[in-house]
């Protein structure tokens, strides 16, 4: 875990000489339908979080729809208070962004890989996250069922 933790420094220090007018990086992650959603974070709080400081989000975030309606996947948000979860940062995705008015970075984060994954976040809610289920044939024959999707 140290060697991980190492990496992630090392990649954020990098960038951060090498892109000394970044003050903020937009981490962000997918929800069900394949929106980005995220919190914009300040570049120098991301070496903390880097090194092994926690870094918390609404569980529920992943359950916005399209047009901002919940989806029914249990009790969660109306019963759980919208808890927080940790997430961690994705080595390797930390990168300038070219488009805006200011200079920004984004990174990609998750859950995966923590104490506590989101049993619903995309990655493993398709089947590609550790401890989701593996990909089988779809029932018709043809395509394949990917956790809750089927893929023909």
């Amino acid at each position: 875990m140290k060697s991980h933790s190492s990496t992630l420094l090392a990649e954020v220090r990098t960038f951060r000489q090498n892109h000394p007018d970044v003050r903020y990086v937009d981490l962000i992650a997918l929800d069900i339908p394949g929106h980005f959603y995220g919190k914009r974070y300040p570049v120098d709080m991301l070496e903390k979080v880097a090194a092994g400081s926690p870094l918390k989000l609404p569980q529920n975030a992943v359950l916005l729809g399209a047009q901002g309606g919940l989806f029914k996947i249990g009790d969660y948000c109306f019963h759980d208070g919208d808890p927080d979860a940790n997430r961690r940062l994705v080595p390797g995705t930390l990168k300038p962004v070219s488009w805006e008015s200011q200079p920004l970075g984004q990174m990609l984060i998750t859950s995966d890989g923590t104490e506590a994954p989101i049993e619903f976040e995309p990655p493993r809610s398709l089947g590609q996250g550790p401890g989701a289920p593996a990909p089988q044939r779809h029932p018709s024959g043809g395509g394949v069922r990917v956790g809750v999707l089927s893929v023909r």
